[in-house]
């Protein structure tokens, strides 16, 4: 139809408005078709960053619980220790006293 030389100008003028139109439509459609690729891209990598961050951040969560615990561990023997030491020292003054007493008086 369009191409036909021997049909009527107004015609042919007529074929190149939708001939445009199909073209101008074919791209928008391309370019559609891109942007939604680039998106779910982007969304697919965005996806996984924020999951490699999750995955981190309860790593070093549970690496600072850990720590927290060894922490609270010494120091709860530490305390310990330091009474005990405190006891045994007083113990021994009381002994080396007794001993001091005892020699002195006798």
């Amino acid at each position: 139809m369009c191409g036909d030389t021997q049909s009527l100008p107004v015609r042919r003028i007529s074929c190149r408005p939708l001939n445009v139109a199909l073209l101008v439509a074919g791209i928008l459609i391309l370019i559609i078709v891109i942007i939604f690729i680039a998106y779910k891209r982007k969304s697919r990598e965005s996806d996984r960053v924020m999951k490699r961050m999750q995955n981190q951040m309860d790593a070093l969560e549970a690496k600072v619980a850990k720590e927290c615990k060894e922490g609270a561990s010494r120091a709860a023997l530490r305390s310990r220790l330091a009474a005990d030491g405190a006891s045994v020292a007083s113990g021994v003054c009381l002994f080396v006293a007794a001993w001091f007493v005892g020699a002195c008086c006798h």
